[in-house]
């Protein structure tokens, strides 16, 4: 008759190793999430996107030549201390363009995965409620 006795017991330990693993799940994530942070890989990356999104929001006001409007004095201009980038073909600071363009480029990822988050958010619901992909044809 010492069965009983123990299955509660085991019970009540199995309950607690459970709460243990729940109270200890964000410790856990905030560990990973500072090593992968703490990576210099993730650090170079960070700043490149910080860079990028500095561009994107202040662009136009650092650009130091009008990104748009052609100058056919200074066509096909090389990298120098004026022109940092060079010049294209209509004479418009590349530099410039870049920084313009960076604007447009990140409202476009930005877009993107808006749409993509959209979907994948309605499909998965509909399989989380219908009961997922068939496996059986």
């Amino acid at each position: 008759m010492p069965e009983p006795a123990l299955e509660p017991a085991a019970d009540f330990l199995a309950r607690q190793a459970v709460a243990a693993e729940v109270v200890a799940e964000p410790w856990a994530r905030r560990r990973r999430l500072r090593r992968v942070l703490l990576r210099p890989q993730a650090i170079i990356v960070g700043l490149a996107v910080l860079v990028l999104v500095i561009l994107a929001i202040f662009g136009p006001a650092l650009a130091p030549y009008d990104p748009i409007n052609p100058d056919p004095v200074n066509e096909f201009l090389p990298p120098s201390a004026a022109h940092l980038m060079g010049t294209d073909d209509l004479g418009r600071d590349v530099l410039s363009r870049v920084m313009a363009g960076t604007r447009y480029s990140l409202l476009a990822v930005a877009v993107v995965l808006s749409l993509a988050l959209l979907v994948g958010t309605v499909v998965g619901a509909v399989a989380g409620y219908v009961g997922g992909w068939s496996t059986s044809c």
